[in-house]
């Protein structure tokens, strides 16, 4: 038997197999054969690491409507990346999926902190124009505290815009990641946020209608 012709008979073993019966590089090499069903190895794969994958979720706080399509976002990129000719699995498939899971956490933050900070900017910028036939003075200040706060650079911007919408600083933690993909710690918030006070305070020290921006 030609080596071509072993190397399908292997692959056509593996394909019989039960699915459980098969190690992490089984299962790779089964999902890049075309002749498999790639479903089936999926599902298999999703009920084996669900619980696990959805106690990540759970503890780094990922709301409960979000959970299931988090985890089929999950297996869609972790699919997508073992079907690349250059991909290798260094470890195991559940150390890779927990991976690509932090990666997607870390996004779904960064995007859940981008949309509340837009909203909140603009119930600022609606309420400046409510105000701006009955109160002149407040719509002009509300006006200028906007505009200084977008000179305010990012994360110190988002965390005093939570801040002064009623966020503790245990609450503004799932939302902030360092550079190296770590989580800021509530002390390290308290920080920033001082930080964003005292900028903004310069730059609106003599205004009136920034309180709020104050309070804690």
């Amino acid at each position: 038997m030609g080596v071509e012709a072993n190397l399908k008979k292997k692959k056509q073993e593996l394909v019989d197999k039960p699915l459980e019966s098969l190690s992490d590089q089984e299962i790779i090499t089964l999902l890049k054969d075309k002749r498999a069903n790639e479903s089936q190895v999926l599902e298999f794969l999703m009920d084996e690491y669900r619980r696990y994958l959805y106690s990540i979720m759970i503890n780094k706080r990922v709301r409960k409507h979000d959970l299931d399509s988090i985890f089929v976002d999950c297996f869609f990129r972790f699919y997508k990346n073992v079907n690349k000719p250059d991909f290798i699995l260094l470890k195991s498939i559940k150390n890779y999926l927990s991976g690509v899971l932090n990666n997607l956490i870390k996004e779904y933050f960064r995007e859940l902190m981008k949309n509340r900070f837009e909203e909140l900017l603009s119930a600022l910028k609606i309420s400046s124009k409510d105000n701006e036939t009955k109160r002149g003075e407040q719509s002009d200040c509300l006006k200028q505290v906007i505009e200084k706060i977008n000179q305010i650079k990012s994360p110190y911007r988002e965390m005093l815009l939570l801040k002064s919408q009623g966020y503790s600083y245990k609450e503004m933690v799932p939302f902030f990641f360092d550079k190296n993909g770590e989580r800021y710690q509530e002390h390290v918030i308290r920080q920033y946020v001082f930080r964003a006070r005292r900028e903004l305070h310069k730059k609106l020290g003599g205004l009136k209608c920034i309180g709020d921006f104050f309070n804690d």
